[in-house]
């Protein structure tokens, strides 16, 4: 498939997602949960897309919302900062994804415990956000115990879990 083919679809997408985040306003004020969950989605839709400043719009008002009426531990307000974390270091916003990052961590680990799969994919994600900015003894700390607890715990792979490549990439 050539370039040109790809970027159809993709225009498409957007022309949806763009006119789908301007009817939300007012849409759903009475149901907090589905206005987190939509905008969620086209946050990570627009991420996706490589669409950073949507991205960005979307989840912090639904970072916003869902502090104030899920609570700050509530999954899917802590699935829109992850979100946000990552499209802040698309951005090389490199602070502010650390910031968001461990955040996520934290509660993560609060919540879920250390072996849960979304607390090792917070963990290969702050990994990730040091790495960038050479940050490589943190980087490292959190990809060898997320590798290890990977791997006595859930086995070879789960999706967004794999830690070797990240370990492996810090030796080249």
């Amino acid at each position: 498939m050539d370039a040109n083919a790809r970027a159809v679809p993709n225009i498409a997408v957007r022309t949806l997602l763009d006119r789908a985040a301007q009817r939300m306003d007012g849409k759903f004020a009475n149901q907090p949960e589905v206005t987190v969950a939509l905008r969620n989605t086209m946050g990570a839709a627009y991420r996706d897309l490589g669409v950073y400043p949507e991205a960005q719009q979307q989840l912090e008002r639904t970072l916003e919302l869902g502090r104030r009426t899920l609570g700050a531990d509530d999954p899917r307000t802590l699935t829109a900062a992850s979100v946000l974390g990552q499209v802040a270091l698309q951005q090389h916003r490199y602070a502010e994804a650390q910031a968001l990052d461990g955040q996520v961590l934290e509660a993560r680990r609060r919540l879920l415990g250390p072996e849960n799969p979304d607390t090792l994919r917070s963990m290969n994600q702050l990994g990730f956000a040091y790495q960038q900015v050479r940050k490589y003894e943190q980087a490292e700390a959190l990809y060898s115990q997320a590798l290890e607890i990977q791997q006595r715990v859930l086995g070879t792979y789960v999706s967004g879990t794999n830690c070797h490549p990240c370990v492996e990439s810090l030796k080249n």
